[in-house]
């Protein structure tokens, strides 16, 4: 329905516009819109985030892989420099090394004999005339300090090693593993990685790392000796070189290549079944399925007693 009034009444009344019944009318419109608008909005805003997400996710991955050239070209340069400031670390460390020394030297020339002596047996030391102390504590400090550094090299190349090998991952993997991390979010790959080797040194990777470096080390020591070496440490160590599950397979092994378990050969003697009679046919017959069933029991008690044996 429409009202219209004159036009006077309508400046009387304020209407210098549209009727207000009208604009009530365009507002509830207006009103209905918005509010089907912020419906859709709201049911869709769970879908624009995962999308926004994942078009953050792909850019980082475009971005990283744009500055990888550059980086690579940067380790290059910093592998140079890095060689070069080794080089001057040592000799920094050796002429340290030397000072202390030389201080120590010093200090337990003008200590009494006696410390000098209660001193080398902590050490474990030979206990001899003062001079001989003095050098041997000398060396044996030193021998300290440099197993010391060498321990602290060996936990910086483990985490360096883990470091590289999660770089070397790519996203989509790194990614899972964060996930089985319990690490999520929108996160870089240095960001990732980052988390990842925290959370390592978090569950002593390190040692761990050390353990398993110092075992390869080892297992390796022990391959390059002689069996008769092994086999006195063996006795040593009061340690059973003669495994048993070892020794059987060598011989079941051995046995396998002389024919043991090859397929019997069974005896078909056709001349003795050729010079029988009619009548005796049948008895060669017989005889010769008589011949294939025991060698099938044979084999198959063979068989047998080799899985006891190996059981055993």
């Amino acid at each position: 329905t429409t009202f219209c009034f004159e036009a006077p009444v309508r400046v009387a009344l304020g209407f210098a516009h549209p009727p207000l019944e009208i604009m009530a009318l365009t507002k509830q419109k207006v009103v209905a819109k918005t509010a089907k608008g912020l419906f859709k909005r709201t049911r869709g805003g769970k879908k624009a985030a995962e999308q926004a997400a994942k078009r953050e996710e792909e850019q980082e991955e475009e971005r990283e892989e744009a500055e990888a050239p550059d980086h690579e070209e940067e380790q290059e340069g910093d592998a140079e420099e890095e060689g070069e400031e080794e080089a001057n670390e040592e000799e920094a460390v050796a002429k340290a090394e030397a000072a202390t020394a030389a201080a120590r030297r010093k200090e337990l020339k003008a200590m009494a004999v006696g410390d000098i002596k209660s001193l080398t047996e902590e050490g474990g030391l030979e206990v001899g005339n003062k001079a001989d102390m003095i050098e041997a504590l000398v060396e044996h400090e030193a021998k300290k300090r440099a197993d010391a550094r060498e321990r602290e090299a060996s936990k910086r190349a483990v985490v360096l090693a883990k470091k590289e090998e999660l770089e070397a991952l790519s996203q989509p993997d790194l990614k899972e593993r964060c996930s089985e991390a319990g690490i999520k979010g929108v996160l870089s790959k240095q960001a990732r990685v980052e988390m990842l080797l925290k959370q390592w040194l978090e569950n002593d990777g390190v040692e761990k790392g050390l353990k398993r470096l110092a075992r390869e080390a080892r297992e390796k020591e022990l391959q390059a000796l002689d069996c008769g070496v092994l086999r006195n440490m063996c006795e040593q160590a009061n340690v059973d070189p003669y495994v048993t599950e070892v020794i059987v397979e060598r011989l079941l092994r051995r046995e396998n290549d002389v024919g043991r378990f090859a397929k019997p050969v069974l005896d078909d003697d056709l001349g003795q079944e050729e010079e029988q009679p009619s009548g005796g046919a049948k008895k060669g017959k017989k005889a010769k399925g008589d011949n294939m069933v025991d060698a099938l029991l044979a084999d198959e008690a063979n068989r047998k007693k080799e899985l006891e044996r190996k059981k055993a």
